[in-house]
C-alpha cells in the first residue's frame, strides 16, 4: 500500500494493490494512522473528539482515493462510507470536489454513496455548503434528480435541505431551475402513489 504520508501532497499519484487497500480501509488502519487530533476548545486546551472525527490527513487521503483511476468501485464506495460515518464533518470541505466528481461522473452506485457522504459532512457545516455552492453542485444535483433512481433521488433532496437554508443559495436553486424539477418530481411520484394505492 502507498505511504499515508504522501496523502497530504495533493499532486502526488498512489499507486496501490486495490484488495489490500480496501481492507486496510475498512480495517480502519489509516484513521489509525491519520488520528483526528480533536479541535480547540473554550479554555484553549484540545479536545479529544469522538473517534468518527476526519482529521485533515485523512480527509486529504480519501479525496486522493475518490479521484484516483487506480480505485475501483468498491474502494471508492468504502471511501465514501468512512464519509458517511464520520462524525465531526470539520475537515468535510477537503471532500466535496472529490465527492462532486464521484456523483456527477460515476455512475448510480457510486453517485448514491457520494451524495449520501455530502449529506452527512454538509449537516451543520457552512464551510461545507459554501464548497459546495462554489463547485457546481447545482447543476450536478439536478442532474442527478432527473435519474428516476429512487435512492439517489431521496439522498439529493436531503442534500438540497442543507444547500437551501442560505437566501442566497435559495436563490441560485431557483435561477438554475429547481422548482420546475420538484414539481415535476412531486406529480411523477403523486401518479405512482395513487396506481399502487389503487
Amino acid at each position: 500500500p502507498a505511504s499515508p504520508a504522501g496523502a497530504a501532497d495533493a499532486e502526488a499519484e498512489i499507486l496501490f494493490t486495490d484488495r489490500a487497500m480496501l481492507l486496510l480501509l475498512e480495517r480502519g488502519y489509516f484513521r489509525k494512522l491519520m488520528p483526528y487530533q480533536g479541535k480547540e476548545g473554550h479554555s484553549g486546551r484540545q479536545e479529544h473528539s469522538k473517534d468518527g472525527g476526519l482529521s485533515v490527513h485523512y480527509a486529504n487521503f480519501l479525496g486522493h482515493l475518490l479521484r484516483s483511476s487506480h480505485s475501483s468501485t468498491n474502494l471508492k464506495a468504502a471511501a465514501c462510507r468512512q464519509a458517511i460515518a464520520a462524525q465531526d464533518a470539520e475537515q468535510g470541505a477537503a471532500l466535496c470536489a472529490p465527492l462532486l466528481q464521484v456523483l456527477a461522473h460515476g455512475g448510480l452506485f457510486l453517485a448514491t454513496y457520494a451524495c449520501a457522504a455530502l449529506v452527512n459532512l454538509s449537516q451543520a457545516q457552512d464551510t461545507v455548503k459554501s464548497c459546495l455552492m462554489d463547485g457546481g453542485v447545482v447543476e450536478v444535483v439536478l442532474q442527478q434528480l432527473a435519474s428516476n433512481d429512487s435512492d439517489l433521488t431521496l439522498y439529493s433532496l436531503m442534500l438540497l435541505v442543507h444547500l437551501t437554508k442560505l437566501t442566497h443559495h435559495r436563490h441560485r436553486w431557483t435561477q438554475a431551475g429547481l422548482v420546475d424539477v420538484l414539481v415535476n418530481i412531486l406529480t411523477s411520484t403523486y401518479g405512482v402513489l395513487q396506481y399502487k394505492h389503487r
